[in-house]
């Protein structure tokens, strides 16, 4: 490996953070505070939200270390640019740059309290049995994207838990846990595509390995349409068809483009995600329990 500057090799570092799913995480994050607030109020702490969405950026930023970590050789196929396909750091070096960061998200956790620490530890535990042997449940179809809504689901109940507290898992709306698990399980299947080639030699069974990279991609695009269009659905409100089908839509016309590219399918979901936050912020009736 070149001789790289220190200055140099921190600023690769800092530049391969993967902003779009990090946003997708701290954005989840950032709902449940919301959803927190307008269930159980009864005021916004404004400190401990800061403290939440900064803890879940480094839990985030420590989990991509250990995911590239053991998908080194699997990056350099697939041509993904990572601190180690670079050669900026040593494997070495970049194990360390992780758990500094996880154990930054950790202690920012505990500022928190217990329970949101608790959650972090389960996260890193979701991550750890998802990317790494002997487990490494990410080699199979669909209980790859069942974990990674599952870390999703997480990232929600971190944020949610400034305001539940020790309550945190027992007054979240058991209609919202179904949504997000479902959606998720559907639609984040499209993030594979940009790692085809890399997966197939790397004995990893995602949607596209196993239906090739065409059909691979309109299946992706139909479960991510299916997963638009069953918000309203879970939710009983027929009004967000409005906006689910425009962005079921393009959803499935990027994906099925060449050249690929993720950007504009998280810009869809970004938007989508803020009519969604909107109308339940308007209705939040629509899943809390009847009484």
């Amino acid at each position: 490996m070149k001789r790289v500057r220190t200055g140099e090799r921190i600023l690769r570092l800092l530049s391969w953070m993967r902003p779009w799913r990090c946003v997708h995480y701290v954005g989840a994050t950032v709902f449940g505070i919301l959803l927190g607030y307008r269930i159980v109020g009864p005021r916004f702490d404004l400190t401990r939200s800061v403290i939440a969405a900064v803890a879940v950026f480094f839990n985030f930023q420590g989990m991509v270390v250990l995911n590239n970590l053991i998908d080194s050789a699997i990056d350099r196929v697939s041509g993904k640019k990572t601190p180690l396909s670079e050669g900026a750091v040593t494997e070495r070096v970049y194990a360390v740059w992780g758990f500094s960061l996880s154990s930054v998200g950790a202690v920012a956790a505990l500022f928190i309290s217990y329970p949101a620490f608790l959650i972090v530890i389960a996260a890193h535990v979701t991550s750890f049995v998802y990317s790494s042997p002997p487990f490494r449940l990410k080699r199979f179809f669909p209980v790859n994207t069942l974990f990674i809504a599952l870390s999703t689901y997480l990232a929600m109940m971190f944020g949610y838990s400034i305001h539940g507290l020790t309550k945190t898992f027992m007054s979240f709306p058991p209609r919202l846990t179904l949504l997000f698990m479902i959606v998720f399980t559907l639609s984040l299947c499209f993030k594979d595509r940009l790692d085809y080639r890399g997966d197939s030699e790397g004995g990893v069974y995602t949607l596209f390995t196993l239906l090739g990279e065409r059909k691979g991609s309109i299946v992706s695009g139909i479960l991510v349409c299916a997963s638009y269009c069953s918000v309203p659905l879970i939710l009983g409100y027929p009004a967000l068809f409005f906006a689910a089908v425009p962005a079921g839509a393009l959803s499935f016309f990027f994906l099925t483009r060449n050249p690929f590219r993720e950007e504009p399918i998280f810009i869809v979901y970004f938007l989508f995600a803020d009519v969604f936050i909107f109308t339940l912020w308007r209705n939040i009736e629509l899943v809390l329990p009847k009484i």
